[in-house]
């Protein structure tokens, strides 16, 4: 990146404030912790906030997964933005201008497909108000969905023909390593080319910011499969998308609830009745992505998913994978082989909503019941110890012991059993679980937290100034020695620091996290040291000050002891030696001082100062 480049980043990213941008796009507030500000981890499952972003260095940094990183990252991790993109935003954010470079013709591949996602979408809408979109429309009118539904929802038609998407996007001057990444055309071989979506109703499934990513299409008539998805792209991931996100989440927010449904269909017809909360699963099961994406918006979730088998295996799923999360879970069945949107078209909004507050089932009712069923085919004494144990088992993923307690309880009270052995039941389960994690938890996440000391506490405050305040690591790196740092983690990380700064390197969150990638102490130093609250200028100075004054204090120690052990002290001139040590202190600690008032002062990491 050039000179100038890296000025428009530091720009923009100086003209933002990362609790803010944090605040929007977790959408829950972050809560003050000394400097810091904490909140749940989107990149994670958690119960007690791990995740920090600290407005003084403008980072973010989880101490339970390990994510960090500056605004731009934020921005890039949580909205899936490439750098530029996310620079583009935030400078929009900021009203700063970027540059252009050349004559702007150079479009990351990115956006080069995201841009033919959006023509495709146009195409079809197109194709379903031309002549050959009757059939679509009539299936669209028979479902219920109206002129407004379907253009807010961007609904179109894709013919029954295997090259007419592709051949419109050819002649329009798309490129085949674009066309194809998108998903919408596939190519089998060399010889083999064909539109993924063809005789069907197609909707366009978006992203939070609105982009379309991939497409659902509902074959017209009986062909299979009936319902059909983009693949997987690097732009659409079934397991972290889900339909109707973009224009359920500020409803949800403000309800603070979430009704999650099987399909994109059911979803149309719940935002066409003004049901506005309702999001949609893409042919799988929810996932851990989708839970962390919806725990941004809302703390509830009610599951309705359809009362025949394949609707119950999926709420099955949910239902487990959500007990997990602590948020408050209800799950609704539709009997009679309704559909949401069939139940929507014969009784309305109104007793839709009052169908869902009568029948929401509490969730580990629901999961107590299921597993009842289940295992009821079973002599009553294996039926009952299996239901058991799949229930124990999906506790697994529970932290919070008291939560875990009170559901062991429950399900002891359910099936009659003291409630001893359930609870035995699951710390066998549970000591197994621990052990697997415990060896792949970041150190810093399995170490004991404890209280630092005051020497700690100082180095600590040396190496945060050193990494926030430009003029006092030029002072600090010209009188600090390597051996004045005690831990071996703080010492590597000095160690990067100092060479960062005189390859002419900013001293940075990001570049200082990139020095250390590989080095197991380094790393675990600075993610320990990130938990402090920055110091004040004059609190950073009066800490080196002591860190090199210890130094020399121990130096001191050392070399008396070393002249009495070899008999120096014997010749009668104890008190010139011991007068001349205390004047190698002293010189050192009046380095440091000087250093404050001249920072022309050449910085060095050896020790030849230390012992002249």
């Amino acid at each position: 990146m050039a000179a100038g480049d890296r000025a428009i980043v530091e720009q923009v990213k100086g003209a933002v404030d990362i609790v803010d941008i944090a605040t929007h796009l977790l959408r829950v507030p972050l809560t003050r912790k000394g400097e810091r500000f904490v909140a749940l981890c989107p990149f994670h499952r958690e119960k007690t906030p791990s995740f920090s972003v600290n407005p003084s260095l403008q980072i973010f940094k989880c101490f339970g997964c390990g994510k960090g990183g500056d605004v731009l990252t934020l921005v890039m991790e949580l909205e899936r933005l490439t750098f530029p993109e996310a620079l583009a935003h935030l400078a929009a954010k900021a009203g700063i201008a970027l540059p252009e470079h050349g004559d702007g013709a150079k479009v990351s591949a990115r956006q080069r497909r995201l841009a033919i996602l959006n023509e495709t979408a146009t195409i079809y809408t197109d194709w379903l108000g031309q002549p050959m979109g009757a059939g679509a429309r009539e299936y669209l009118a028979q479902r219920g969905f109206g002129e407004n539904t379907i253009r807010a929802f961007g609904i179109g038609f894709a013919p029954d023909a295997r090259l007419a998407l592709y051949q419109t996007l050819k002649k329009r001057g798309h490129e085949d390593e674009d066309i194809f990444a998108t998903g919408v055309v596939r190519q089998k071989d060399a010889t083999t080319t064909y539109d993924l979506m063809r005789h069907r109703v197609v909707i366009p499934i978006r992203d939070l910011r609105g982009h379309v990513i991939g497409f659902g299409g509902r074959v017209l008539g009986d062909g299979e499969p009936k319902y059909l998805n983009s693949p997987e792209t690097e732009l659409f991931s079934k397991r972290t998308v889900l339909f109707g996100l973009d224009r359920a989440a500020d409803a949800a927010s403000k309800r603070g609830t979430f009704v999650i449904v099987e399909g994109y269909m059911d979803v149309i017809a719940a935002h066409q009745h003004g049901v506005d909360h309702v999001v949609g699963t893409l042919g799988t099961a929810l996932t851990p992505e989708h839970i962390r994406v919806l725990q941004r918006y809302a703390n509830k979730v009610v599951l309705l998913f359809d009362g025949d088998a394949a609707g119950q295996r999926a709420a099955d799923r949910g239902a487990a994978l959500l007990l997990q999360t602590g948020m408050q879970v209800a799950v609704v069945t539709l009997q009679d082989g309704l559909d949401p949107d069939e139940y929507l078209a014969q009784h309305g909004a109104e007793a839709f909503e009052a169908f869902l507050a009568e029948h929401a089932e509490e969730l580990l009712d629901y999961l107590v019941r299921r597993a009842r069923e289940r295992h009821a085919a079973a002599d009553p004494i294996s039926g009952t110890v299996n239901a058991i144990r799949e229930l124990v088992a999906n506790l697994e993923g529970v932290d919070d012991r008291l939560v875990r307690d009170v559901v062991l309880d429950r399900i002891a009270s359910a099936f009659g059993v003291p409630v001893a052995n359930v609870r035995a039941e699951s710390a066998k389960l549970r000591r197994v679980d621990t052990a697997t994690q415990a060896a792949t938890l970041p150190i810093d996440v399995r170490a004991p937290s404890r209280r630092v000391n005051g020497t700690e506490l100082d180095e600590i405050w040396v190496v945060l100034g050193a990494l926030t305040k430009p003029e006092f690591a030029e002072q600090a790196f010209s009188v600090l020695v390597i051996d004045d740092l005690r831990d071996l983690g703080r010492r590597q990380l000095f160690v990067r620091l100092v060479e960062l700064w005189r390859a002419g390197h900013a001293l940075s969150f990001v570049s200082i996290e990139a020095a250390v990638a590989q080095d197991v102490e380094a790393k675990a130093a600075l993610d320990a040291i990130l938990r402090h609250d920055i110091p004040d200028g004059e609190s950073a100075a009066r800490a080196l000050e002591r860190v090199v004054a210890r130094r020399a204090d121990h130096e001191y120690r050392r070399r008396r002891t070393e002249l009495a052990q070899n008999g120096t002290f014997r010749t009668g001139e104890a008190d010139d030696v011991d007068r001349h040590l205390r004047e190698i202190m002293e010189f050192q600690k009046r380095r440091v001082r000087r250093s404050f008032k001249n920072s022309d002062t050449d910085p060095t990491l050896s020790e030849s100062d230390a012992s002249n």
